[in-house]
Formats: C-alpha cells, sequence, structure tokens
C-alpha cells in the first residue's frame, strides 16, 4: 500500500492532508486506514476540517477496497472487492482495464491474462 508521501506525489490528497497525517504519525494507508477504522473520523487532528476529513475518509474507502495486491509484482493484477471500487480506481488512475468475473468458480487468471497494462479484476456480485 501506498505511502502518505505517495498519495501527495499522486495528487490524491493535499498538502495540508499531508501534513495533518505526518504530524500525528500516520506515514501510510494501512495506519490511515487502521486509525479511521478504530476512530471513525480525522476529525480529532488539530486543523483537520470537514473538507480535508472527507478527503482522508475517501483515500481510506478506496484502498480499503483493494482485497488483494501483490507489491512485489506490480504487473501483477489488483483484486477489488466490487465493480465500484474498480471503476475508481480507473478514474484515478491506477487501472487501465477491469475485469468483471461472473462466477467464483470461474478462473480470473485466464480472464486477466488477455489484457495488456494495469489490470484490476473483481467477482460479479
Amino acid at each position: 500500500m501506498p505511502t502518505i508521501k505517495q498519495l501527495l506525489r499522486n495528487k490524491e490528497i493535499r498538502t495540508w492532508s499531508y501534513k495533518i497525517c505526518t504530524d500525528n504519525g500516520i506515514n501510510d494507508t494501512d495506519e490511515l486506514i487502521a486509525y479511521f477504522k478504530q476512530h471513525g473520523s480525522f476529525r480529532a487532528f488539530r486543523n483537520c476540517g470537514l473538507l480535508l476529513n472527507n478527503e482522508l475518509k475517501e483515500v481510506c474507502d478506496y484502498y480499503a477496497s483493494i482485497i488483494e495486491i501483490d507489491p512485489d509484482n506490480p504487473d501483477h493484477p489488483i483484486r477489488y472487492a466490487d465493480i465500484k471500487s474498480g471503476q475508481k480506481a480507473i478514474e484515478r488512475g491506477h487501472i487501465d482495464v477491469l475485469v468483471v468475473v461472473s462466477d467464483k468458480l470461474e478462473s480470473a487468471e485466464n480472464k486477466v491474462r488477455k489484457f495488456d497494462g494495469n489490470v484490476g479484476w473483481c467477482y460479479w456480485r
């Protein structure tokens, strides 16, 4: 999962959100998600208003939707929790193609191999 600095570099968060996170000891998305799950908000952070709270919450929602990612193999497809999460990944530019597998008995790997570029996949629910 990306660091807070990578989120800033990729323009997924604003400079103020980066500063709020680093000032409060949050350095990566795993720590951000863990804090959000425990507290339900970032409003307790100094200088964190509604806008920045919502921005950080959106980042948490997105990265929490990633079920499987292989940081050692960036070419490996990313598995998302659902279609909506995959669509957000396309909008953010994280993936180029979203493959929806209709049956859990079907092999996702066979379907995903057919595509080039950054590929994500999910099961149809």
